[in-house]
């Protein structure tokens, strides 16, 4: 157990302040310096600490962090291996504070407060960007408070980056979700505008009490991230209590080009001063003006019967006489009015006429229109690979597979949609998995916020082993707005012709090979990984067009 470790190279073990899946830190004492240290260490055993990439991600914070010299910034002051027990553990400033998550659960700020806090942040985070450190993964849990001074501290720089023209950057994306940048989400590089997009995100969080893009699923939230409309302003979330000029710096910061945002963190610091300033100066109306609308001059009967003239009896005989020219003429050209009434007759069977081909067009053209009024369907899918110690790890198209491995399937929509998967053998012979109560209990249409495991038959996550001849294995996942047969017969005349038929519709979902015709290949907009310490499994995030998409892979079984 971690509790157990009393000492560390020189720093004895005085108690433990948290602990992750990758490590734990403790509080320590610097026997050499005498004075009371923060030791992160990792747990013996785990996969993080069997993991070279985990190690190269602990040493990294390090390196990083040892740079940097600020006062909003926990400072590191060593690293070593500790000979008795062969585990490395980094040194750092202890500091009296909580998450500030768990600190406003405790304690409500004041806006001269928040705005003291946070801008103490932005000029941590101008100080790490201005010497090239991008921190990636802002969040209240990242950032430590004092209770008393309310001085904050910008920790775990363990998945920062630093930044150089000669990096590469892969389209993995690493972050918290609710706080990612729409950058870090396309897996696109990232610089220290991306960190206060993550600060801005915070404090929407903080002014209004709900995230600014919430969701019950990595696909809801990457879209939530990513759409131009989002996220409502503070001042509208909470109106007449957050001020508009401190909503305004929220949303500049939430920015989803980088370049409208705050290019400096002082700059996002200097406007949330400025914004206190206005918005002490503004009070919270008590009653309502009432409004003048301007409405249309609507005259009733009994003004039309005001303004109604006397009627003389000279009028009156002109209007009698007027009346029985009108019946003589009837008479006379009655044979003609019988000709125009004949003519008129025809004008309305040729507007009827009319308006049933428009009717007829509009009910085999709507599908078109819809489809380009929709917004594209997103898709996360994985996937996975079952690893030694209970991880597993995402597949890409191509990779080996060896008999006896252990695969999984996760899907999630970011809406409602029918989704749709099969299995092709190397011998070409499809095998629907979904929908299929032998592989789940679970029908179309597939939840935003349920996601879809490959096998779950009890509703328990479970996974298949590889098996079969060699040769290429192919998943095909399809996702789409509308059922299938709905998609092969968009204006519904094949089941009104009783040509499409149960036995159709079930060769349609024995077989997906007409569907690569019929929609767009997935495009992949990034990689999610989750933090060491999350459950989530990997996912791709794919994107296809408003009808659907149909997403391939193929791996190699040797």
């Amino acid at each position: 157990m971690p509790d157990t470790l009393t000492k560390i190279g020189r720093y004895e073990i005085r108690g433990t302040l948290g602990a992750g899946a990758m490590g734990v830190v403790y509080r320590g004492w610097d026997t050499r310096l005498e004075q009371e240290v923060a030791v992160k260490v990792l747990i013996p055993g785990s996969d993080a600490a069997n993991h070279p990439e985990e190690i190269k991600r602990f040493l990294r914070e390090v390196k990083i962090s040892r740079t940097l010299k600020h006062p909003n910034i926990v400072s590191v002051y060593d690293v070593d291996d500790d000979s008795a027990t062969g585990r490395t553990f980094i040194v750092m400033e202890l500091v009296n504070g909580k998450p500030l998550g768990a600190l406003l659960k405790e304690k409500t700020l004041t806006f001269q407060q928040i705005v003291e806090l946070v801008g103490q942040v932005a000029d941590g985070l101008d100080y790490a960007a201005h010497r090239g450190v991008v921190h990636r993964d802002i969040k209240p849990a990242n950032v430590l408070v004092d209770p008393d001074t309310l001085t904050p501290k910008i920790v775990d720089f363990g998945v920062a980056r630093l930044e150089s023209p000669n990096a590469t950057q892969t389209q993995t994306v690493i972050g918290t979700p609710y706080y990612m940048s729409p950058e870090q989400w396309r897996g696109d590089p990232v610089d220290g505008r991306s960190d206060l997009f993550s600060l801005g995100a915070v404090l929407y969080e903080i002014l209004t009490h709900q995230k600014a893009f919430p969701g019950d699923s990595l696909p809801v939230v990457m879209s939530s991230v990513l759409d131009p409309n989002t996220p409502v302003p503070p001042a509208q979330v909470r109106p007449g209590i957050v001020p508009e000029a401190l909503s305004q710096v929220v949303m500049k910061a939430l920015a989803k080009d980088p370049g409208d945002r705050y290019q400096r963190g002082k700059d996002m610091k200097k406007a949330l001063e400025a914004a206190l300033s206005d918005g002490l100066g503004q009070t919270v109306p008590t009653e309502t003006e009432p409004v003048a609308i301007d409405r249309p001059h609507v005259t009733t009967m009994g003004s039309a019967l005001k303004l109604a003239a006397p009627v003389s009896a000279t009028a009156l005989k002109a209007t009698t006489a007027r009346k029985a020219e009108a019946e003589w003429a009837e008479e006379a050209g009655q044979d003609e009015g019988l000709q125009r009434g004949r003519r008129k007759l025809g004008k309305v069977f040729a507007m009827l006429g009319l308006l049933l081909l428009l009717l007829g067009v509009g009910w085999v053209g709507w599908p078109s229109v819809k489809s380009a009024l929709a917004p594209p369907l997103t898709l996360g899918v994985g996937i996975l690979k079952q690893n030694l110690g209970g991880t597993s790890s995402l597949l890409r198209d191509g990779d080996a597979l060896l008999p006896g491995d252990r695969l999984a399937i996760h899907v999630q929509a970011t809406a409602p949609a029918f989704v749709y998967v099969w299995r092709v053998a190397p011998s070409g012979r499809p095998a629907r998995m979904f929908p299929n109560p032998i592989m789940t209990p679970q029908r179309n249409p597939v939840d935003a916020r349920v996601s879809l495991w490959l096998p779950s038959p009890n509703g328990e996550r479970q996974w298949f082993p590889v098996k079969g001849q060699r040769g290429v294995i192919e998943f095909v996942i399809v996702a789409t707005a509308d059922p299938l047969p709905r998609l092969r017969d968009p204006a519904g005349l094949l089941r009104l012709t009783g040509k499409l038929k149960p036995d159709t519709e079930e060769q349609m979902l024995s077989d997906p090979t007409w569907l690569k015709e019929k929609l767009r290949p997935a495009v992949e907009r990034g990689v999610f990984v989750p933090p060491p310490d999350s459950t989530l499994p990997p996912v791709r995030t794919l994107e296809g067009n408003s009808e659907g998409l149909i997403y391939r892979i193929r791996l190699t079984l040797s």
